[in-house]
């Protein structure tokens, strides 16, 4: 859903010294710290959706095709786009989508607009992401979406996590919603409408292994809303559950919410109170309603907290929806900037618990703000209750968000330390971070930590150490150009 990301940068003049090839060089460095941390401090030319969505000022939709619209057609559509040093799209290529749904939708992410993404040393760059522009037939909405992993087929089904010995085999709520591939929403109940009336219907599906919806039984809510939900899920279609690589029949408990509350997107939510809380909440922080925002991320983090069922997933949802609703009006209004700060940081250590991802980006977002100001002593510690955050902090699934972010806490723990003087205490530090290879720490981090690395050896008197660390300086830099150009970084 992340997040534009806030950057801050640093620039320390310092004169620092290596041994090379027997003789003493003199560089002038510019120490340019760019606070990217999820996933990386450097932005690579080809970009995530998430972290290619931190950036992102204006995103029109294309109109739903009147036709597509019409056949009740429903799907998704793929494009790689180019994003010019201007922050404009350059260019969408066309990956896959039905062709009722593609008419004008190019045109439309043609005229994004993105915050420019820079360079380390603050310079424009160009880069390229893939977007998903998802169309609901059912609720007439268009929305902008993180595509597929490449090479994913929907239409053969994909494996699911279920439990049981026979069929149906029991799935998980949120299992069940990751398969949906068609979802008519009902009508709100003219008179639930009017007596003012909300709710949760539960129900509970058997989906068959075509994916058809073969039996629905309702579980718990008003009568007259379990009604016309129980008949919109009959016409459900689903994406076929394997299991070893087999369809199979499955079972689960799938959730609508009829609300009132002007800032959910749709009357008719799919799933429970805690979910339509969390769309009111995208909703208003589309639009940078920080307090609005507030208010619906933690009522539904505490709705969430007292559930009988299980919800460990809405925390995070929750501090997600808040990291981008922080890191954006962050970045539209530089005046809040230490505030919002400060918030997202008090808000992650209160609700993620045990601390860990987000209460290690939130303190190394602070950090990186403080150093900006040359707050060095602040930033400081901001960065060490980020390491104690992440030492019980485990990388997602197919990222290794915590393992860089600690590679780069400890380089830029280390480079504080060095700006304050502390030599002797920056020495652990660095050496934690040097040690780390490629995809536990940025090279951009790394390749600056080595030189400094070695000057504060040197300035200690131990010139053979110095020495043996300012030749893995220059030779990280050989096997990292890219990286040592960006930070300044010649001999």
């Amino acid at each position: 859903m992340t997040v534009p990301v806030a950057r801050a940068r640093l620039s320390i003049g310092a004169e620092w010294s290596f041994i090379w090839r027997g003789q003493v060089r003199i560089l002038e460095i510019g120490i340019v710290a760019l606070l990217a941390l999820c996933p990386g401090l450097s932005q690579p030319a080809e970009l995530s959706f998430a972290e290619a969505q931190k950036n992102a000022l204006s995103q029109p939709l294309p109109r739903f095709p009147d036709l597509a619209k019409e056949a009740q057609i429903s799907g998704l559509v793929e494009f790689r786009i180019a994003i010019n040093s201007d922050g404009r799209v350059a260019s969408a290529e066309l990956i896959s989508g039905h062709p009722l749904l593609i008419v004008g939708t190019s045109e439309a992410i043609r005229s994004w607009r993105y915050t420019p993404f820079k360079l380390l040393d603050g310079g424009p760059r160009e880069v390229t992401t893939r977007v998903g522009i998802k169309f609901d037939a059912s609720r007439s909405i268009v929305a902008v979406t993180e595509p597929p992993p490449l090479g994913r087929n929907l239409s053969v089904g994909a494996e699911a996590q279920m439990s049981g010995s026979a069929e149906p085999f029991a799935v998980a709520a949120i299992v069940l919603d990751e398969h949906v591939r068609r979802r008519k929403l009902p009508a709100y109940p003219v008179d639930a409408k009017s007596q003012q009336l909300e709710g949760t219907v539960q129900m509970r599906l058997k989906v068959g292994r075509g994916g058809d919806v073969e039996t629905v039984a309702s579980v718990a809510g008003d009568p007259k809303m379990a009604a016309v939900a129980m008949e919109a899920a009959r016409q459900w279609k689903y994406q076929p559950f394997l299991r070893n690589g087999s369809p199979v029949e499955v079972a689960g408990d799938a959730f609508l919410t009829f609300t009132l509350n002007p800032d959910a997107q749709m009357p008719v939510f799919p799933g429970d109170e805690i979910d339509a809380q969390l769309d009111a909440a995208m909703m208003t922080a589309r639009d940078l309603k920080v307090e609005a925002t507030e208010k619906y991320c933690f009522q539904a983090i505490r709705r969430a907290q007292s559930a009988a069922t299980d919800h460990a997933h809405t925390i995070n949802d929750a501090l997600e929806i808040l990291y981008e609703l922080y890191s954006r009006s962050s970045n539209a209004d530089e005046r809040k900037r230490e505030d919002l700060y400060r918030r997202w940081a008090t808000v992650a250590g209160q609700y993620e618990q045990p601390a860990g991802r987000w209460t290690a980006q939130a303190n190394a977002g602070l950090a990186g703000y403080l150093m900006f100001a040359k707050r060095y002593p602040e930033a400081e510690e901001c960065y060490r209750q980020a390491l104690s955050a992440l030492d019980r902090c485990i990388d997602p699934t197919g990222v290794r968000i915590c393992t860089e972010l600690q590679g780069d806490a400890l380089g830029y723990l280390a480079l504080i330390l060095y700006a304050q003087g502390k030599l002797d205490e920056s020495l652990p530090f660095f050496e934690k971070a040097t040690a780390r290879p490629d995809g536990a720490i940025h090279p951009e981090i790394k390749v600056i930590a080595l030189a400094l690395y070695s000057t504060a050896l040197g300035q200690l008197g131990r010139g053979a150490e110095a020495k043996a660390v300012g030749e893995r300086a220059l030779e990280y830099q050989n096997t990292h150009p890219e990286a040592a150009r960006k930070m300044g970084m010649t001999h």
